[in-house]
């Protein structure tokens, strides 16, 4: 699921107020601290931390992901001149790949779609569905296709810490 992200010179020059590119806007609100929240695994509780950064002059987001402190997840999002679409890749500390696109689907409101693919090859459909509940705070519902239809897999809330 390598995803080649291309970012044209002409769009680096259109920063929203937070240095981003403008089609990253409506990503501004994760940039800053840290997120924690806590799923439920087989194992037991597991607590996540998430920390999104500006990267390459506002043109891409930097973020990382632990599960109860092990490192997870490092990717980036950016846009996609090509296709104007805002999109993400990232790799798993297991050898999994991921990409997929995010849309704005409302005030505060953001879809994620996307393929991942693990160590072995087998890729599964998935989204998560993503509202800022407060300036602070956000909740987030994973679901994977099975079938025909859509299964959810968790909800996370999201509070940010300094």
């Amino acid at each position: 699921m390598s995803c080649v992200l291309l970012f044209c010179g002409t769009l680096a020059a259109q920063k929203a107020s937070t240095g981003l590119s403008e089609p990253l806007a409506p990503l501004k609100f994760l940039i800053g601290g840290t997120w924690v929240g806590e799923m439920q695994s087989p194992h037991g509780v597991v607590h996540v931390q998430r920390h999104l950064e500006p990267a390459l002059n506002g043109a891409a987001i930097r973020f990382r992901t632990t599960f109860s402190g092990v490192d997870q997840y490092e990717g980036l999002f950016a846009y996609n001149a090509s296709k104007r679409k805002v999109e993400f890749w990232y790799p798993s500390r297991l050898g999994d790949l991921t990409a997929g696109t995010v849309t704005l689907s409302g005030p505060g409101k953001l879809e994620f779609e996307f393929a991942a693919t693990d160590a072995k090859g087998v890729t599964a459909e998935m989204r998560v569905h993503m509202t800022q509940t407060g300036e602070n705070s956000y909740d987030a519902t994973l679901e994977s296709r099975e079938g025909g239809s859509w299964k959810t897999q968790h909800t996370v809330h999201f509070k940010r810490e300094k």
